[in-house]
This record gives structure tokens, sequence and C-alpha cells, in this order.
């Protein structure tokens, strides 16, 4: 009724007839006249929603119908603390929680990682904000699933490593977090993207190059890893050693050439909607970027430099 007549409902009642005394009811005519207990329904729907959209902004992160449910709560209690000019204080700290997962939202969609973070960094913060406007008994267990879904998904970015977000290293190993975040969500063409950002942010990085939004840089290492991976190819093919010529240094090169080889390819087959002779079958697209992230898992990034 919500959903196909766009109905508000009040309550959904339910009448357990028998239920206080334990009777099998068979014959309705015959039995003496028991109270029958009637339940409000109509907060347990809530509670599915509210599950349904957090779920929906864990597995895919879309927060719509989320920021929806915390703007429906914000009007509902703006309504409930008319009368309490200190309680009414407290609704921006609803209204900031719903823009930060507006915004992480959008910049996870949109593949904007450094924007991700901060949101992600500010996300613990806002949800413990509102925790005295969630003082009802139903209202404490959506809390509750705020707390435990919401900090639990995005746990990896609430530790040291993001207090030090500043740091190259750190930078590249939450970006990486977010390559594996998209593909356990099985959100291919995000993870592919990023994945390939990802492998020209570790290159600069072991460069020393820690201004990974450098355009001309970029389009240096860019450059490097095409020619030094054609380069890599060749010499398989023909079953000679490779030895690089600008790339030396960097750990686990034949690994990296290899994966910035598949990257590319799999990147533009997708990116590029599948126009070429032969196009990859999603199936197989999507093996070959598990593979690589399993390979950008295996590239070293240490925290201490």
């Amino acid at each position: 009724m919500r959903a196909a007549r766009n109905l508000e409902l009040q309550h959904i009642l339910y009448a357990a007839y028998g239920l206080d005394t334990g009777l099998e009811v068979e014959n309705l005519a015959n039995l003496p006249p028991y109270k029958t207990p009637i339940f409000d329904l109509n907060e347990m729907l809530t509670w599915l929603e509210w599950f349904i959209a957090t779920e929906r902004f864990n597995n895919t992160g879309d927060a719509r119908n989320l920021s929806t449910l915390l703007q429906a709560e914000r009007k509902r209690l703006t309504r409930s603390f008319r009368d309490d000019a200190a309680r009414l204080s407290e609704m921006g700290s609803l209204g900031k929680l719903r823009g930060v997962i507006t915004g992480l939202s959008r910049s996870l969609q949109m593949i904007r990682p450094n924007q991700s973070l901060q949101y992600i960094a500010d996300l613990p913060e806002r949800i413990k904000n509102v925790e005295g406007l969630f003082t009802s008994e139903s209202n404490n267990l959506i809390y509750s699933l705020l707390v435990d879904r919401l900090e639990s998904n995005f746990d990896p970015f609430t530790g040291s490593i993001l207090l030090n977000a500043g740091n190259a290293a750190s930078r590249v190993k939450n970006e990486r977090w977010l390559v594996n975040w998209y593909a356990e969500r099985e959100l291919w063409v995000e993870a592919i993207t990023l994945a390939r950002e990802w492998v020209i942010n570790w290159c600069m990085y072991q460069l020393g190059l820690e201004k990974f939004t450098d355009l001309p840089n970029r389009r240096r290492i860019e450059s490097v890893l095409g020619a030094e991976a054609h380069d890599f190819l060749e010499s398989r093919k023909k079953k000679l050693a490779f030895h690089s010529l600008f790339m030396r240094e960097i750990p686990q090169l034949d690994d990296l050439l290899g994966l910035w080889l598949e990257l590319t390819d799999v990147r533009n087959d997708i990116n590029h909607a599948g126009m070429r002779e032969k196009p990859g079958k999603p199936e197989e697209l999507q093996a070959r970027i598990q593979s690589c992230v399993k390979l950008i898992n295996s590239l070293p990034v240490n925290l201490s430099r």
C-alpha cells in the first residue's frame, strides 16, 4: 500500500484471538468471550524499511531510501519536540548525518575516492551525535542498526590509517580498500575504473611522487607503464628476459606490468561499452576483474615511509 498507492499508513492492527488462553481455535461460535489482544504492527514495518534502506546503502552505495527515512524522522521529531527548544536545537545533528550519508553515496557512485574518504571519516561522529534523539525503544533499535551496520561496513577506514590520511601510503592503502569494497559488492565498473587509477597512484608513491593529482606526472607514469608493459609482453612472447629501462626500482615489476596490461584491456572493454571486434562476455570480465583485484592486494605498501 505504501509502495503501490503512496499511502501513509497510520496503523496495521492485528487481533490475536485466543492468545491469552493458548487455545487452538476450531469453532469460534462455541468459545467463551475471551479478551483479544490487539497489536499495532506498523512499527515493525518501519523497522523493516530502515533495515532495507541501510542494507541497500551498504550493498550498493545508494543512500536515497535511507536519506528519505532520515528526513522523515527529522520532521517527525521536530513535531514531537515543538515545545522543547533544547531538543529542537539538536535537530541539526540529524540533518548533518543525512548530509554525510548522501554525500558519501554520491561520492561512491561517481568514484570520488578522496571525497568518499572524507565523508567516511566523518560518519562515526555524525552517528554518535544523533544518539540522544533516538530515545524510545523503537528508535533505539533504529539507532543500533545505524551503528552496527553502517560503522561496521566502513570499519577499515576508522582506524589509524585514516587518522594519517594525508600520508601518501595511507591514501594508497585506503583507496585499495575502496577497490575491494566495490568488487565485493559486484560494482564491477566502479572497481575496474578505480583500480586502473590506483595502479598509477601506487607507482607514483613508489617513485616518491606523492601528489597524485599532478596531471603531468600522472601522464608520464601512464606513458611509461604502457611502454614498459608492451616491451614486457613482447619479451614474454619471445621467451626472452625482460629488462626495464625506467622502472627498475619498483617492486614486483613483472606482476605490475602484467596487471597493467590486463587492467587497461578490461577497463577499455567495459568503459567503451564493448565497442570492439571481440568484446568480453560479462562473466569473463567479472572473473578478470577479480584476478586484477587479487594482484592489486599483493602489491606492497610500506606505511612507515
